[in-house]
């Protein structure tokens, strides 16, 4: 499910995703549902009541938070706090175990100092997130912070783009080597192009384009089901297996 905000979806009228999610497991057969993009002021405790006890929901929780300062947080109009951010993850890792959290940040906003900049960097290392993306600010005409100053210098952005992402690095590799010896069901997507594997795919806890894949070495004619792999090798983001049927 995609949209700007997935998490608002019926707010408009009374409803709730959580509504929306519940017609479409009592409805559909769609073995996998993936939640895109949504809000953390809005991901309350139903909903994840409802996706710890949804086998069909994918455990994946797709929330940009852009920042880890509460003073460029302000600045950018965004909201909930550090400390209620803080609370949420915990309250997701407490229902809903094991679930993966991605989530994308800005670096380089008008007024960003190195301090606040040291503080996103604990906050990531803190929480050590599934998965994240980082971007350095890019001003854009017609909006208030086009012209808030002062910017930091797009050199400046740029290395605090790479010490954030070398730290990424270290938790994903973490994470990927304790799913060394495991099975995870994973999607085929097709065949796979780089030698020595037979297929690529995705875990329930990878959204196409954006995170890592799996690659395969099995039996041909698979593409499209959905089959358990029995890790034996991760990288930085990417997973190796073996069919385990």
């Amino acid at each position: 499910l995609v949209a700007q905000d997935t998490s608002y979806y019926g707010r408009d009228k009374g409803e709730r995703l959580s509504d929306l999610l519940a017609e479409l497991i009592g409805k559909t057969s769609f073995p996998w549902i993936r939640l895109m993009y949504l809000h953390p002021a809005l991901v309350d405790e139903g909903l994840l009541r409802l996706i710890a006890a949804e086998p069909r929901i994918c455990p994946y929780f797709d929330m940009p938070l852009q920042h880890g300062s509460d003073e460029i947080l302000r600045l950018m109009a965004r909201r909930p706090m550090s400390g209620a951010v803080r609370r949420l993850i915990g309250d997701i890792r407490s229902i809903v175990p094991g679930a993966a959290i991605r989530t994308t940040f800005i670096v380089g906003f008008p007024g960003e100092t190195e301090r606040m900049f040291e503080k996103l960097l604990s906050f990531v290392e803190e929480m050590k997130f599934d998965k994240v993306g980082v971007f350095p600010f890019s001003p854009e005409e017609g909006t208030p912070a086009f012209s808030m100053r002062p910017r930091p210098r797009n050199s400046t952005a740029a290395r605090r783009c790479e010490t954030l992402m070398a730290a990424q690095r270290e938790i994903s590799e973490k994470i990927g080597a304790s799913r060394i010896g495991g099975v995870l069901d994973c999607i085929i997507d097709g065949p796979c192009e780089a030698g020595g594997f037979d297929y690529e795919g995705r875990t329930r806890f990878d959204a196409p384009d954006v995170d890592g894949k799996i690659f395969i070495q099995g039996r041909h004619g698979l593409a499209g089901p959905i089959v358990p792999i029995r890790i034996v090798r991760a990288d930085d983001y990417d997973l190796f297996g073996e069919i385990a049927l």
